[in-house]
């Protein structure tokens, strides 16, 4: 599609009071707080599960050491994707452009780049009990019950999934602690270290580790989850996660969502034909956005 005279007379008009729609407000990056940021030159990355031993047993005196072989783990490939878009404009549309439209389509196509990489991000979580649209290694979605490469189970979910509130956040920081162990059941030391909610739960994220007492109570016990700290990085709000009453839990360990970054930040170029005088407006980048251990979240699709 070209965009002429023709096509848009009314943006020709004198009289014309104001041009409308075409950009909106500027928005706060928010992807950023979910996802580690790695550069990429492949076309998709493979990440490898590798175990590590389990605990060492008791040698008797004189007796042989035992030896134990690592596990291999589950693979997990993320693509790479390319992402273009652009617009064309005819010479007299340039020419008899009055209210600065090239320039608004121009912000209007950065705020297209920057709405479609918050969408790609959120959708990881989004996605995150859905085996159809989204799994790990091991086949199972990112947040559910994971087959560990010894064979034995672990959840990065909520048993019986809860709205947010006091208890479910205090059991999912519980699970976080108790239940994580590596590929051979060995326990390990992850905690949780930022809630994500959904903007209808927004209010209630701050009541619950803003306040020094327990929410909603009128006796003067201790809130635990802000006495304590057990979210260092407290709470972050995304707008463009579909699930109003899901919410998720960053842990701490050492393997993080992933975005791969191959042309980011996102080019812009202008290029004009010589033929038919038609400026063409257009981006391009390439990136995606993923996961491979399931330690790195926790979450609850919500009680509905």
């Amino acid at each position: 599609m070209v965009l002429t005279t023709g096509l848009n007379p009314e943006l020709l008009r004198n009289n014309l009071k104001l041009v409308w729609g075409i950009t909106g407000q500027q928005n706060p990056t928010e992807w950023t707080e979910l996802f580690e940021q790695v550069n990429s030159n492949m076309n998709f990355e493979r990440y490898q599960e590798v175990t590590g031993f389990g605990q060492i047993p008791v040698k008797a005196q004189s007796g042989d050491t035992e030896y134990e072989d690592a596990l291999n783990g589950y693979q997990k490939d993320q693509v790479n994707v390319s992402y273009g878009l652009g617009f064309v404009v005819t010479r007299e549309m340039r020419i008899y452009n009055q209210y600065e439209l090239m320039k608004r389509w121009t912000v209007a196509l950065r705020e297209s780049v920057d709405n479609t990489i918050e969408t790609l991000g959120a959708n990881v979580l989004n996605n995150a009990f859905d085996s159809t649209a989204f799994t790990l290694g091991d086949g199972v979605e990112l947040c559910g019950t994971h087959i560990l490469p010894d064979g034995n189970t672990v959840a990065n979910e909520l048993s019986v999934a809860a709205d947010l509130s006091e208890t479910s956040l205090r059991q999912s920081i519980i699970d976080i602690r108790t239940n994580f162990v590596d590929g051979v059941s060995k326990k390990i030391q992850v905690r949780g270290r930022k809630l994500v909610v959904h903007p209808n739960d927004w209010l209630t994220a701050s009541e619950l580790l803003g306040s020094d007492k327990v929410p909603e109570s009128n006796n003067n016990a201790i809130n635990p989850l802000k006495k304590d700290n057990l979210l260092p990085e407290g709470y972050v709000v995304n707008d463009f996660l579909t699930d109003d009453d899901a919410f998720f839990i960053l842990t701490n360990h050492s393997d993080k969502l992933v975005c791969q970054k191959v042309v980011f930040p996102a080019e812009f170029d202008q290029d004009n034909d010589f033929d038919s005088d038609n400026m063409k407006m257009k981006t391009f980048f390439i990136l995606s956005f993923g996961a491979y251990n399931f330690r790195s979240i926790f979450g609850s699709p919500g009680a509905a």
